[in-house]
């Protein structure tokens, strides 16, 4: 069977970039069946009409897995593998789909649903289409897992692959007990960063260190990062505050040079309790400067688990302006009618 090097279809298919590291393990085994079996994965087969197995279509390697049971007959294949609890990984997988209708293809990760193709979305054009989704582990050990039938032909699966997502920020929870990756410029008598550490609970977020952030002259101190990004996709800032006294403080955020959070005075209420902010930024330049400048005269503000990543968003064909997955007729009705208005 004809494969290509990438297929988009649906809402299914992400652009992604947190994982060019061509380096990174994948956690799966035997994800492309080169075994010509399904070992390393449990196999539970439909109680009725049962057809699923490993056959010489593929999209890499010379195997892959089929699926062709019975209308609502799900056969599963699954597979546990080694997370971290609250980190991000990347499932990545091919399908073909020779015959539309009569078949579907649900994935699970933790036991819960989060890919339900029914029907099967992929084109019947012959060729491998690529899936990516974005999970969180919220086990240590998460279970993978894929449930299909096809009554009218049969869903053909390879190259599965799950890898953990790398983070931007180096440093991001302080637990190096050290200022590492960061470059930090202090002023004025009384302001420093810091790591914090027990025995004095809730300074950390998580871990055990967190930096702390005062000035009793009320300038700003800073503490940047240069991030890793490429310029033109959007990325998520997000970060962990707790607010020690209220009011005569400030805490700014920079992106790439430019003013993109001002809270002066600090908006995080003196409640004893860490409050997460999220940020969505467009990247301009390969590479952005992410800044806090902050002071706090009454006391001090404290940040933790600082996160930059990827915005993960659904890409359609080129041309489908409705997003019904075919580019039609309709596409081009649909641009007639918006002709000449702005993009948002």
């Amino acid at each position: 069977m004809a494969t290509r090097a990438a297929g988009v279809f649906g809402a299914l298919v992400l652009s992604l970039a947190v994982t060019d590291d061509a380096s990174a393990q994948n956690l799966i085994s035997n994800g492309s069946f080169e075994s010509n079996s399904f070992s390393n994965w449990t196999t539970v087969p439909a109680p009725v009409g049962s057809n699923f197995g490993v056959n010489g279509i593929h999209h890499g390697g010379d195997y892959g897995a089929f699926f062709a049971g019975a209308v609502g007959g799900y056969d599963s294949i699954r597979q546990t593998c080694p997370t971290v609890v609250g980190h991000k990984y990347v499932i990545d997988f091919w399908v073909a789909n020779p015959v539309l209708g009569g078949d579907s293809l649900q994935v699970y990760w933790e036991g819960a649903l989060v890919s339900d193709q029914t029907p099967c979305s992929v084109p019947a054009d012959g060729l491998f289409h690529e899936v990516v989704l974005l999970v969180t582990a919220t086990m240590a050990g998460s279970q993978l897992r894929f449930d299909a039938y096809d009554a009218a032909s049969f869903i053909q699966l390879d190259d599965i692959s799950v890898t953990e997502v790398r983070p931007l920020v180096t440093n991001g929870g302080f637990e190096d007990v050290d200022f590492d990756g960061w470059v930090v410029v202090s002023e004025g008598e009384g302001t420093g960063f810091a790591p914090y550490t027990p025995p004095n609970p809730g300074f950390a977020h998580s871990g055990a260190w967190s930096a702390f952030i005062g000035s009793n002259f009320g300038e700003y101190s800073s503490l940047k990062q240069t991030v890793a990004t490429v310029a033109g996709r959007k990325y998520s800032i997000e970060f962990w505050l707790r607010n020690q006294g209220v009011g005569d403080d400030s805490l700014r955020l920079y992106w790439e040079g430019a003013l993109a959070m001002d809270q002066t005075p600090c908006a995080v209420p003196d409640d004893g309790a860490w409050h997460k902010i999220v940020l969505i930024l467009m990247a301009k330049l390969n590479g952005s400067e992410l800044r806090f400048d902050a002071f706090d005269l009454d006391s001090y503000m404290y940040l933790d688990d600082i996160a930059v990543t990827e915005v993960i968003a659904p890409v359609t064909c080129s041309g489908d302006s409705n997003g019904d997955g075919v580019v039609n007729f309709a596409d081009i009705l649909n641009t007639l009618a918006n002709f000449g208005a702005p993009c948002p």
